[in-house]
């Protein structure tokens, strides 16, 4: 229910911001990209969502401006951080990632201003534009020009000073006092938001998507673990009264990449008036100094942890297309080398650039060594996937993935998902070899937790034949209506399957679209929708053939499947044509002509 105070004060607070067509710009321009570039991703890359975008955002700023707007309920999955421990990464739905960008784009400009130092950074989802040697999308090209900024910074006080100082923050996230930092945000934003009406609902949401497990209380302390740009930028605003100390004492000597802090300085009187005054101020606001990871570094200890020479190779190669055989044999050597001591802290941050290259050069890495570093170092998980896709399916390839598998502790429902998405997006030809490899993955995810439910399931969706996938959807019915993102990837999945029994289908999706979810019930109806089309449009033909296409993702072909289940449709020639151009995958080819008659 609203109140007179909601009318009057606080919706035209709300209304310039929660349009249409500002809603629907900010959609295509930059939510889109941040949920298709997340970690976990929506096997039918929301793209029911972004098809009826105009309508969605309508309901939205309907929802907003009536005063009832709630998050829905996000996925949330484990991610480790060394030796079993995991923090919870939440993944909200598209529509709450629509509703916090939003609000971010107002807030940005604002914040900037205050913000005591350049010399403090954070990840800004900002251009689409990419860096010429990335595997993957996964970075826009403001987070690598802040990055190579913050490192010149580093660089250039680290001549001039006697010492650096390198430390963090303990459990950042999970320790910032959220009533302080609303109160921090607000005093920041208040001659723009005089009502507090977007840092109210900013905050509501925040507590709406916050992990609570256990009908446990709310503790309004904690930031949840979200890949949008919205919490990061609340995480970085947290500490610009540390900012501004270390300005003041350093004379901007220092750079801040969110809790991590480098600072340099002459003496060690220095050092401990520095830490200690951060140490106070931290303390005061709930917050204290990861003494672990507080060190002191001479120049040569600086130039040992934080591998300069290391960097400087490899900053020297990043530029080339190819290597000669020498440079590849040192190359080889300047890895191994790297790969014997452990110790420097920023490890982990040049071994990922090794591997990095490795997959641009095309250099294979011993399966023992790429078996090591996945299972033993989860903050390279990522990194070695890539580039495992990057070196294709091969015998090779295909024995390393099931070695990881038999190392690997199930635990990290990340490190699961990273290896399914990996073979999802190889393109394995249709071979008795291959077939075995296929189901040795599937014999060994175990079918225990949801999420490793959801790995197998986007396995199976391009491999499985659909009198196979059928079976395994329905036979686990009881099991994916529980989870409502698993509810949702299921559902999807029917569109490849719709055609081998359109009947079971279609009385399975209309049965979903009486579900409680929304997001369900929005791809079942979206699928029932498609398969009724008597011709597509022009954005749904760009979508699904668009130009400089350099694989054809599963996201990608369920959503041509759903297209594909319209007779007319289907029918037509140039559609046809430009399915025989643009898909090449051997898999997606053998699906085709077997559901759609296509070939």
């Amino acid at each position: 229910m609203k109140t007179e105070r909601f009318i009057q004060l606080r919706k035209e607070g709300l209304e310039p911001h929660f349009t249409k067509k500002s809603l629907t710009k900010l959609w295509r321009k930059k939510v889109k990209r941040q949920l298709r570039n997340s970690e976990i991703r929506d096997i039918f890359d929301y793209y029911d969502f972004n098809y009826s975008i105009e309508s969605r955002s309508e309901t939205i700023r309907s929802d907003v401006l009536d005063g009832a707007y709630r998050a829905q309920k996000p996925l949330v999955v484990k991610v480790e951080k060394k030796m079993g421990i995991c923090r919870h990464l939440i993944f909200p739905h598209p529509a709450d990632a629509l509703v916090l960008q939003t609000i971010t784009e107002f807030v940005f400009d604002v914040i900037k201003k205050c913000q005591p130092s350049e010399n403090a950074f954070y990840s800004r989802d900002r251009t689409s534009r990419k860096l010429p040697h990335e595997i993957s999308d996964d970075y826009s090209q403001d987070w690598f020009s802040q990055w190579k900024k913050m490192q010149k910074t580093i660089l250039g006080f680290s001549e001039s000073k006697k010492f650096v100082i390198s430390t963090d923050i303990a459990n950042y996230y999970d320790n910032i006092d959220l009533v302080t930092l609303r109160e921090k945000v607000l005093g920041y934003v208040k001659e723009k938001d005089e009502s507090g009406v977007l840092v109210d609902l900013l905050f509501r949401i925040i507590e709406d998507i916050s992990w609570r497990p256990d009908y446990l209380p709310y503790k309004k302390q904690g930031l949840p673990i979200v890949t949008l740009e919205s919490i990061r930028l609340l995480g970085h605003t947290f500490l610009f009264e540390v900012d501004a100390i270390l300005k003041s004492k350093t004379k901007q000597n220092f750079t801040r990449w969110m809790d991590d802090i480098t600072i340099g300085v002459d003496s060690r009187k220095e050092t401990n008036e520095i830490l200690g005054g951060m140490s106070d101020t931290l303390k005061s606001s709930g917050l204290e100094l990861n003494l672990a990871k507080t060190h002191l570094y001479s120049s040569e200890d600086f130039a040992y942890n934080f591998l300069i020479k290391t960097n400087i190779y490899l900053d020297s190669l990043k530029e080339k297309k190819s290597l000669s055989g020498s440079e590849k044999k040192s190359f080889r050597k300047a890895f191994t080398e790297h790969l014997r001591d452990k110790k420097p802290q920023y490890w982990s941050k040049i071994t990922k650039r090794f591997i990095h290259l490795h997959a641009n050069f095309k250099i294979k890495i011993s399966k023992k060594r790429v078996g090591e570093l996945y299972v033993e170092h989860p903050v390279l998980r990522d990194k070695l996937c890539k580039y495992l896709k990057s070196m294709d399916y091969s015998s090779w390839s295909s024995k390393l993935v099931i070695e990881i598998l038999d190392r690997l502790d199930m635990k990290d429902d990340i490190a699961l998902f990273y290896v399914a998405d990996l073979v999802t997006q190889w393109n394995i030809p249709v071979t008795d070899q291959s077939n075995d490899f296929i189901n040795k993955m599937y014999c060994r995810i175990e079918l225990k937790e949801p999420f490793h439910f959801l790995c197998a399931l986007w396995i199976r969706t391009k491999y499985d034949h659909p009198d196979n996938l059928l079976r395994f959807v329905f036979d686990f019915e009881s099991e994916w209506k529980k989870e409502p993102f698993l509810r949702r990837q299921v559902t999807a999945t029917m569109s490849r399957i719709y055609k081998y029994d359109t009947e079971k289908i279609e009385s399975a999706l209309k049965s979903q679209t009486q579900s409680n979810d929304i997001s369900t019930v929005s791809i079942a109806n979206h699928i029932l929708d498609f398969a009724d089309k008597k011709t597509i449009e022009f954005h749904v033909n760009s979508y699904l053939f668009p130009n400089n296409l350099r694989r054809y993702t599963l996201e990608r072909f369920l959503v041509l499947c759903s297209v594909l289940n319209s007779d007319e449709v289907r029918q037509e020639g140039e559609i046809q044509r430009k399915v025989k151009k643009f898909v090449t995958d051997k898999y997606y080819l053998r699906w085709l002509d077997v559901s759609y008659n296509i070939s």
